[in-house]
């Protein structure tokens, strides 16, 4: 089970880098068309923000499953292993229920968004695509914080 998780949080990270580089490069392109010849890459500003998006959506599983989320421990020093553990199990299914609402969000906004054909300004591209993916990875999310309860990574 773990080799398996481990596989599929390095494809995730592996995405998202993808995602980033093409920011990257999308940017840099799109500073030096500018710049220096006064002709910006068409749909430039578009791309960046899908491209952005994909990097964030997909590194959340990954940060949850790692637990690298911005947490705040109050009295850490004074707790038990029962109260950590139920600590953690509280934090995963609130962590769990957040995404799974929002997923379930985006998910109405982007069948919403397809039925009325809805599309980028510049480029065209249907944002029911994007925002279905960031649904399914918002529920991905939820299901990876319930897997924290029992894969600790910390």
């Amino acid at each position: 089970m773990s080799s398996l998780i481990d596989k599929i949080g390095r494809t995730f990270n592996i995405l998202a880098a993808i995602s980033l580089f093409l920011l990257m490069l999308g940017t840099f392109v799109d500073v030096i068309g500018r710049n220096l010849f006064n002709h910006p890459v068409p749909g430039g500003t578009e791309l960046t923000e899908i491209f952005l998006a994909v990097s964030i959506f997909l590194l959340m599983p990954s940060a949850t499953l790692l637990c690298e989320h911005i947490s705040v421990d109050f009295i850490d020093g004074c707790r038990s292993r029962l109260i950590n553990f139920c600590v953690r199990v509280l934090a995963a299914v609130l962590g769990a229920g957040l995404f799974g609402l929002i997923g379930w969000r985006i998910w109405i906004l982007a069948e919403k968004s397809q039925r009325y054909g809805d599309t980028t300004p510049a480029l065209q591209i249907p944002l029911a695509i994007p925002m279905m993916g960031m649904s399914v990875m918002c529920f991905i999310t939820a299901i990876t914080f319930i897997l924290t309860i029992w894969v600790r990574r910390t």
